[in-house]
């Protein structure tokens, strides 16, 4: 039997493991990323729906609520992955390229998000609407952002 192992990156750091290396190393290359971007993705998708309603409550049409509401939950997806999902990927985030690059990726996915939301809101309520166009945005967003922005 293997002897327990501590584990040295993320989260985890300092828990034991007797997960063979190869298999630590899948956990945390193929796992841990998506995951963490879901955590964030989250609370990302908290910000924006609680500012998207409020918005509409205050009369402001859907469309624009979703690009304002939208922006609120980018800002902070920026901060929080660079911050913590694709922190050990070994560079800097906080630069101007990768910020470049994150505002093209945000771009796309808000023209999706508010594509998917403007098609939708003619076969549902505003509720559904926008849970599809969170749902567009996430797996979008994933992709490009570990694909394009945040790689070393």
């Amino acid at each position: 039997m293997k002897a327990d192992k501590e584990l040295s990156g993320g989260c985890c750091k300092g828990v034991k493991s007797n997960l063979p290396a190869q298999s630590e190393s899948i956990v945390y290359s193929k796992i841990m990323p998506p995951s963490k971007f879901a955590a964030i993705g989250v609370v990302n998708t908290i910000l924006d729906c609680l500012t998207f309603f409020v918005l509409i409550y205050y009369g402001v049409a859907p469309i624009i609520a979703n690009i304002v509401s939208f922006s609120v939950g980018a800002l902070n997806s920026f901060i929080l992955n660079a911050s913590i999902t694709f922190a050990n990927r070994g560079s800097h985030f906080f630069s101007i390229s990768h910020a470049a690059r994150f505002f093209v990726v945000t771009i796309i996915c808000l023209a999706s998000s508010t594509i998917g939301l403007a098609v939708s809101l003619f076969l549902f309520p505003v509720v559904i609407a926008k849970a599809f166009s969170v749902a567009l945005s996430f797996i979008l967003g994933y992709a490009l952002n570990s694909r394009y922005v945040f790689v070393v």
